[in-house]
């Protein structure tokens, strides 16, 4: 498998598509940068930071993994080149295994370049960081965990779509629906207990003070889903990738930092083992 690493790699640096991607991942927090430096409040490094993972519920760094991962893996299906690899001795499960890496090497290299940039130039610009130490450790490790799951998943559809254009658009669709579930979950999970209404007397008039101004109470929120809807609203947003996004882009990860790692710990195995057992008995041709 070394080998076929070895080869990936290669392959990526020639790739200009990679090199692309890299720029224009690296001119993201530049422009950020400049354009907040001159706002009556600029964000924070922590902010420009926290974007590295997502902007609200956009996972940013899922859309150029999906993308590079399409473009790079899926035309060896179609120039031999997979085929070749096997005739060659080369396993399916390293061949997979392989890809999963230097995809995962890609995901992490984008992130990476990012936060080099955010301590060359935006913490001088913007300031220091305000959080904690341990704060911007859990964000930099699930943040890197959540990428690596992203990899994990596109892997899975690019070797097993076999096209290119198939997978960008199964990836969208993916990308799309888990944004959207992301969103629903929050959405419960965050409702407050309790919410203002103003005071009514018994004929359901609104009842005004000596100033002639409505009286405002808080009442309980009849909106409020039950805490198993509201615990298994949270449990999305930890479990899936597009969940931890949202959480760590707003600079939430230390909340349930334990919980998304360990999901995280437990997707990628999982993904990947789903994914190899089914590109072992796909027909290569």
């Amino acid at each position: 498998m070394i080998k076929l690493l070895r080869a990936n790699m290669a392959r990526l640096l020639k790739s200009a598509t990679f090199w692309i991607c890299m720029s224009l991942y690296a001119l993201y927090p530049i422009i950020v940068t400049l354009i907040e430096k001159d706002t009556y409040e600029p964000i924070t490094s922590d902010r420009l930071l926290a974007l590295n993972y997502g902007v609200e519920w956009f996972p940013m760094q899922g859309v150029f993994i999906a993308i590079l991962c399409s473009i790079i893996f899926s035309t060896d299906f179609h120039n031999g080149t997979l085929k070749n690899k096997i005739i060659m001795g080369h396993s399916r499960s390293n061949i997979y295994l392989a890809n999963l890496l230097t995809t995962m090497i890609m995901s992490l290299a984008l992130s990476v370049i990012y936060i080099l940039i955010v301590f060359i130039l935006g913490m001088p610009i913007l300031g220091k960081f305000t959080s904690s130490a341990s704060t911007i450790i859990w964000m930099l490790v699930n943040g890197a965990l959540m990428l690596m799951t992203y990899s994990s998943i596109m892997t899975f559809i690019v070797m097993n779509s076999k096209n290119s254009t198939a997978s960008i658009i199964i990836s969208a669709l993916i990308l799309t629906a888990g944004a959207l579930l992301a969103y629903i979950a929050y959405h419960y999970a965050s409702m407050p207990p309790y919410v203002m209404s103003f005071m009514e007397d018994e004929f359901g008039n609104t009842i005004y003070d000596e100033h002639g101004r409505v009286i405002w109470i808080e009442i309980p929120n009849p909106e409020l889903p039950s805490k198993t809807v509201r615990d298994f609203c949270q449990f999305l947003i930890d479990f899936f990738p597009s969940g931890q996004s949202s959480q760590i882009s707003r600079e939430g990860a230390y909340t349930h930092g334990w919980q998304m790692m360990l999901y995280s710990l437990g997707l990628i195995p999982a993904i990947t083992s789903a994914g190899t057992a089914i590109f072992k008995k796909a027909n290569i041709k």
